[in-house]
């Protein structure tokens, strides 16, 4: 190699050296920036919610998807039980978003009783990759991203990488005064000549192996840090779960020892179509009628646990 040749390639080195000095800079400037703003964001379907569930430091926390989001009055629920309940669900999230978002929770401050509604997603993953702007601070949430891939742990290595999907709404959220309750009613309601057995069965959902496996993982998480576990199934207008989703809870409750609170088929028969915003989710008044029915039977249940105790 001719000595020009060697200057070429020396200069070559040393300008993407420079390259990636500033590159790797850039990066951290940018990750750690956002990073200092994540704690300020108490709006917007992903860090907003996260976030508020934290802060919330509640004693009985509901974890689920768009059913529990949508069912569960906390702040009724508060007054019913006589400690502090909070509504953590989220459209959309399945069982790994639920076990992520509980020990995040738990950190801050270790709740005395989650309630699990039968939550189920397709894209449970992709759901649980909300958590990337977390990442490093619950070895839980850290073994839920990485997946076992070393690539998933190389790209995270990246400050900026882990806030790709959450920057423009901690820019445009900041500072949005912090929801003080999670429940968020829904509008609408189902015609009234709607019948509850005029939708068809729901396909089975196939849920992979791991999936069940962090569902008992999620009720074991909890109950190391002292929480008593209880699942629970919110009303649909003809459109359960499905039926091998609802065996998965069934499986697990039986192995661990874990309550299913479910309404009666008589309390079931009080909700009309008026009470739906559609055939999976109750709007406003169903969620308030079911929140009085399931609050007087969370309450049985937590009077029950403290006599074992």
């Amino acid at each position: 190699m001719t000595e020009h040749a060697k200057l070429d390639w020396s200069r070559l080195a040393k300008r993407l050296a420079i390259f990636a000095a500033v590159a790797a800079s850039l990066d951290l400037a940018i990750g750690l920036g956002l990073a200092a703003l994540l704690p300020h964001v108490y709006a917007g379907q992903q860090v907003g919610v996260i976030n508020n569930a934290i802060d919330a430091e509640a004693d009985v926390v509901i974890l689920g998807s768009s059913h529990a989001m949508h069912g569960f009055d906390d702040e009724a629920l508060t007054r019913t039980l006589g400690m502090r309940v909070h509504n953590a669900g989220l459209d959309g999230r399945g069982v790994l978003f639920a076990r992520g978002m509980l020990a995040l929770i738990t950190q801050r401050h270790p709740p005395k009783f989650v309630v699990l509604d039968m939550t189920f997603a397709d894209k449970q993953r992709s759901n649980a990759y909300a958590f990337a702007p977390f990442y490093g601070r619950s070895p839980v949430v850290d073994a839920l991203l990485v997946e076992g891939d070393w690539r998933e742990r190389v790209k995270l290595v990246s400050r900026s990488f882990r806030m790709n999907s959450v920057a423009l709404a901690i820019l445009a959220n900041l500072f949005v005064e912090r929801r003080e309750w999670g429940f968020e009613p829904a509008t609408g309601s189902l015609a009234a000549t709607a019948r509850r057995d005029d939708h068809p069965e729901r396909p089975p959902a196939h849920p992979d192996p791991f999936v069940e496996e962090n569902l008992m993982a999620l009720v074991e998480d909890a109950r190391a840090h002292g929480a008593e576990v209880v699942f629970s199934e919110s009303p649909t207008y003809g459109d359960p779960r499905p039926a091998d989703v609802r065996a998965m809870y069934q499986r697990v409750a039986e192995r661990l020892g874990v309550p299913i609170l479910a309404l009666s088929d008589q309390e079931m028969a009080g909700f009309g179509p008026e009470q739906f915003k559609d055939r999976g989710h109750l709007n406003r008044e169903g969620a308030e009628r079911f929140t009085a029915l399931i609050g007087l039977r969370l309450r049985s249940e937590f009077s029950n646990n403290d006599h074992r105790k």
